[in-house]
């Protein structure tokens, strides 16, 4: 069964080279606390645009995973968030939940499918992140597994992604 959620909450130096913008909104209230009245601000971000990097027309953003950075491509026609060998090293997995076969745009592949705790862009963190890797895998490819929890939009004349929670 798959637990996700959704956490919003302070980004790296790194993250924020990349960050272009944050709309951000919140809740405000109050708190008694014996006989006491305290004002409560709750900060939410509403959504963060990021430049990404375009290398032959692919986007290529900075992520953490599990606290380590890396870089990413932008990947909407993948089911799950896809790692490379070198990542699955630094990262230290060991074991894999399940295997499957998936069908690419090179055909079909045998993937190799693991968790990991933590996927942060910029002030977005989502945590247990289905993650796959298939021998074939060359790059890391930021898909579904985590895309899903967001609406988001490119702007092709800016260079920016623009990310906001559903």
């Amino acid at each position: 069964m798959e637990k996700q959620a959704l956490l919003i909450s302070q980004q790296s130096e790194k993250e924020k080279s990349q960050l272009v913008s944050t709309v951000g909104g919140g809740y405000s209230g109050y708190v008694e606390i014996n006989g006491k009245r305290h004002s409560v601000y709750e900060p939410a971000v509403m959504s963060q645009t990021f430049k990404y990097r375009s290398v032959n027309n692919v986007k290529h953003l900075d992520v953490e995973i599990n606290g380590m950075p890396f870089e990413v491509i932008l990947d909407t026609g993948a089911s799950y968030v896809a790692l490379n060998s070198d990542a699955i090293r630094k990262l230290g997995v060991k074991e894999f939940v399940g295997t499957g076969v998936h069908h690419t745009a090179n055909g079909d592949v045998k993937v190799n499918y693991f968790y990991v705790s933590s996927l942060r862009l910029g002030s977005f963190e989502v945590k247990d992140v289905k993650c796959g890797n298939s021998p074939s895998n060359v790059h890391n490819l930021l898909g579904g597994s985590f895309l899903k929890h967001f609406d988001y939009s490119i702007n092709e004349s800016s260079g920016t992604i623009t990310f906001t929670p559903k």
